[in-house]
């Protein structure tokens, strides 16, 4: 039997193909308009699912744009892939748009991909965590996946900490949070913490009194939350009203500022692994930091360095490519990228994809504020 989301999925890319048809004659993909303007295309998330990153997001890669002198144009997507399709088809038919820049979501940068394949413009995914997605030289990733932080980090809360056993909680119906609980599983035991199990939730769930009542009974030292952000600080607070005293591993997305206005204190004592925060003493973050607080008088997030890096990167492409250059010749020169300075540190690229060693452990502390965590000795 053909499950619904296999017939949503060839559903989108049949619409997506008979997209590509109907406006491969008007398409005028190219690194620049006929006034020599450098566009780049933007499906934005500000409405939709994704709407709390959506905003940053797009603030990140809106300043990336100005400090590049590129032109940014920019169409809603909502997170939604019959939607993010439309707006992908509208942004390359329109002059001098040669790249787009995309997707919060694994489900719908996975619709986007054989869309930008078969028309052969570059999409430069910016938050999707799905492994493999990248597909160079048309599907470019310089997002870091979180499993790169997350393998590290969680061996060494394990070892500088103590740590005995480990229990792991994910969504099991998202590929990429799955991908990321894995890596602490994995990256946890070969530490020397004993496997607990992995304790499974789905991304539609909002009552998780099940879920924390089978964490507890496995009396473990450390529990790892890979889930959406409002599940996993929603299941810290229950862990904590509870009683639960052990060291807790999360998702970063646990610490955007809703859900640390929301939270608080309950999120206390929480690990995260990330690669961008307002108080990294890397020279670019420093930078991006100040440039980003003088613009719209707040601290950037996570997913703003994120938005911010694509742009970026973006931009190098189409600066290498060189004025007048078509899509597929952008496409090339940003497959060719082999290293980029960011916030997040030297970026090195492999096959589409961005990597990094920088990643760095955060702590929330007793009032609920992340602080750099520097060592169990410190």
């Amino acid at each position: 039997m053909v499950s619904k989301l296999a017939r949503r999925t060839a559903a989108l890319t049949m619409a997506a193909a008979l997209a590509t048809t109907s406006l491969a004659a008007c398409s005028s993909a190219g690194g620049s308009d006929s006034n020599g303007a450098t566009k780049i295309g933007l499906i934005a998330a500000e409405q939709g699912p994704f709407a709390f990153a959506g905003a940053s997001y797009l603030k990140g890669a809106e300043l990336a744009a100005e400090l590049e002198d590129v032109e940014l144009v920019v169409e809603e997507g909502s997170e939604d892939p019959a939607k993010s399709i439309t707006a992908f088809n509208k942004l390359t038919g329109q002059e001098g748009v040669g790249q787009v820049v995309c997707c919060v979501s694994s489900a719908v940068a996975g619709a986007m991909k054989p869309l930008a394949t078969s028309k052969k413009v570059p999409l430069v995914v910016y938050g999707a965590t799905t492994p493999d997605l990248e597909d160079p030289p048309f599907v470019l990733r310089p997002a870091l996946l979180p499993q790169q932080g997350i393998a590290p980090v969680s061996a060494r809360l394990v070892k500088e900490l103590g740590i005995t056993s480990a229990v792991h909680v994910t969504a099991s119906d998202n590929d990429g949070l799955v991908a990321q609980s894995e890596a602490a599983r994995t990256s946890t035991e070969a530490a020397g913490a004993k496997d607990l199990g992995t304790v499974k939730t789905l991304v539609a769930d909002t009552d998780f009194s099940g879920a924390v009542t089978e964490i507890l009974s496995k009396d473990a030292d450390m529990v790892t939350v890979y889930t959406l952000g409002e599940a996993a600080a929603t299941i810290t607070k229950a862990l904590r009203e509870k009683g639960y005293d052990g060291v807790i591993l999360a998702n970063n997305a646990v610490a955007t500022a809703p859900l640390l206005k929301s939270f608080g204190k309950t999120l206390a004592d929480t690990y995260y692994s990330v690669e961008y925060t307002p108080a990294s003493s890397i020279p670019a973050a420093a930078e991006f930091t100040k440039a980003y607080e003088e613009k719209y008088d707040e601290k950037p997030d996570l997913f703003a360095s994120q938005g911010y890096v694509a742009v970026k990167y973006a931009a190098q492409g189409a600066s290498e490519a060189g004025d007048g250059a078509d899509a597929a010749k952008i496409a090339d020169a940003l497959a060719g990228i082999a290293e980029m300075d960011s916030p997040w540190g030297p970026l090195t690229f492999e096959d589409g994809q961005g990597t990094s060693e920088d990643f760095q452990v955060v702590q929330i502390d007793d009032a609920g504020v992340p602080q750099l965590w520097t060592g169990a000795g410190a």
